[in-house]
């Protein structure tokens, strides 16, 4: 996993980030696939009431990445049903 700390950025990439926030943004359209692979029922429910806030379309697939395929093999079958 590539996290990163607030410590690792200077001065000038906060700004530049916190810049970037009043810039307009695109709206998303499309379907969403999309899987939680956690137990947490706060972020799963986050997860969900953002797809509906951003009036997108979504399907949960349960344990996608359980499965013994590729990831790599698993995107590639899925692009042509979702746009994210």
């Amino acid at each position: 996993m590539n996290l990163i700390s607030l410590s690792d950025l200077s001065p000038t990439d906060i700004r530049n980030i916190w810049r970037l926030v009043g810039e307009p943004v695109e709206p998303l359209n499309g379907t969403v696939a999309w899987s939680f692979e956690g137990n947490g029922i706060r972020t799963r429910t986050t997860f969900i009431q953002a797809f509906r806030d951003l009036d997108l379309q979504f399907t949960e697939l349960p344990n996608l990445l359980k499965t013994g395929e590729r990831a790599r093999d698993l995107a590639g079958y899925l692009d042509a049903f979702y746009d994210l």
